[in-house]
């Protein structure tokens, strides 16, 4: 209770950052006994960690036997999984315990950044969103980066509104060895920064987190930039794949496995003698030349491929049964629909409800800054790549406030008018919700008061 009362919340508060927190742990962990499972990318993070905890290198194992000096993979994820690394074995349930602690203690960040400008009831609503969010769960039971980098993400969020911007920095920096992405995020905030006075008096703070980030990864920038004889920062591969994938059309919600083949399929054969550097250099020259070659062409497959980032059918809870839905329909196996389409309007439904809850809160849109900067940022930065829904979990923190916004102004304006039409009171006479157009800041049902 010591280290609580320092956030400077209430004991009843107390209690809810604990019964989140034990929640979404035993969900968590729950989910991992129940769904464990390998995606295509678990290999090489499992090959570098078992080399970087035997050999001391970070290097992939080839064919031979021999070790290839790598920066294929960001740094952070193999280095924390070789640090549990005693057996031949992985430690898979060491690793799988510690994404179990770090997804809790992110719903926990989720709670403590909501309660900062909003009510209890927005704040637990949109903890539990996440802590229950399939695709969360879905990643938190395989030998990916989400649960790490999505908890050194929203923490450092948390670090900058609480003002703490050298924690802030310190742990951008960490979650820059465990994605390149918060690279671009962080000019993204330096360049928003300017565009209100409410953020810009803190303009000189971003720039220094975004200087404290890059100086704490760059003992690892400056070893790719020695391994590749170019300046290389924290991963050598990705952009040129991701350009050039987000050209051409890929088949749907298709499993993970079927994605890895489809990608070893249709990589476009470099030249040889190139690094993993110069291949993905060669990969964004060749995706661009398909573009201007096509304009039209490439249009139609981003708007194939965008909705991706929001909507999901969660096939994966299927199991064994998950099949694509016209082969379920062909055999009969309705269910399989019902669950899919289930998911899939209920992910339209959360979006149109933080697209809501972000258009309430536009009045003082700067005053939320830290609320919708990361989603509208991945948004944006997506519209070119190619897409999985995986790589808007990032943002899921801050988007599920926004929905949970979005869904207390809808059902407080339709019970509104159901009392309306019955009683003949208005709104304003009985004080149930403040009209959204009156621009005033505080809803008495869900905004905290400051």
């Amino acid at each position: 209770m010591e280290f609580l009362s320092k956030l400077k919340i209430s004991k009843i508060q107390s209690y809810d950052v604990i019964v989140l927190f034990l929640l979404s742990l035993c969900v968590r962990l729950f989910y991992v006994h129940k769904r464990f499972w390998l995606a295509g990318d678990s290999a090489d993070y499992l090959d570098i960690a078992g080399n970087l905890a035997v050999f001391k290198s970070f290097a992939f194992t080839a064919a031979d036997g021999s070790l290839m000096p790598t920066a294929f993979r960001p740094l952070l994820y193999p280095l924390l999984i070789s640090l549990f690394w005693n057996d031949p074995s992985p430690p898979l349930n060491e690793i799988f315990l510690i994404q179990s602690v770090l997804g809790a203690a992110t719903a926990v960040l989720v709670y403590l950044i909501a309660k900062e400008s909003f009510s209890r009831k927005v704040s637990v609503i949109a903890s539990l969103l996440f802590s229950f969010s399939p695709l969360m769960l879905q990643y938190t039971a395989t030998i990916m980066t989400e649960s790490l980098f999505i908890f050194l993400t929203v923490l450092s969020i948390f670090f900058m509104i609480k003002k703490r911007f050298l924690w802030a920095g310190v742990f951008f920096g960490l979650a820059f060895l465990a994605r390149p992405i918060i690279l671009p995020f962080l000019l993204f905030i330096v360049l928003l920064s300017f565009f209100s006075h409410i953020t810009r008096k803190f303009s000189l703070h971003f720039i220094g987190v975004l200087l404290l980030a890059v100086l704490v990864a760059s003992p690892w920038i400056i070893r790719n930039s020695f391994l590749f004889d170019k300046l290389t920062l924290t991963q050598s591969s990705g952009y040129g794949t991701n350009i050039y994938f987000g050209s051409i059309e890929t088949p749907l919600w298709k499993s993970d496995n079927n994605w890895t083949d489809f990608f070893k399929q249709s990589v476009p054969e470099s030249p040889p003698g190139l690094d993993e550097a110069a291949d993905d250099r060669w990969r964004m020259k060749f995706a661009i030349e398909q573009i201007t070659e096509n304009p039209l062409g490439w249009l139609k497959v981003r708007a194939q491929q965008y909705p991706m980032l929001y909507i999901d059918n969660c096939g994966f809870l299927l199991g064994n049964n998950n099949m694509q839905m016209r082969q379920a329909f062909n055999e009969g196996k309705y269910y399989v629909i019902i669950v899919k389409l289930s998911f899939v309007i209920g992910s339209v439904i959360v979006l149109l409800l933080a697209i809501l809850g972000l258009w309430f809160l536009r009045k003082d849109f700067f005053n939320y800054f830290y609320i919708w900067v990361f989603p509208v940022f991945l948004a944006l930065i997506h519209l070119p790549m190619w897409i999985e829904s995986r790589y808007f979990l990032p943002a899921l923190p801050f988007f599920y406030i926004l929905t949970t916004i979005g869904a207390l102004v809808l059902y407080e304006n339709l019970q509104t008018k159901f009392s309306t039409a019955r009683t003949g009171i208005s709104a304003a006479q009985n004080e149930i919700l403040i009209p959204m157009d009156t621009g005033k800041r505080y809803q008495k049902l869900f905004l905290r008061k400051q």
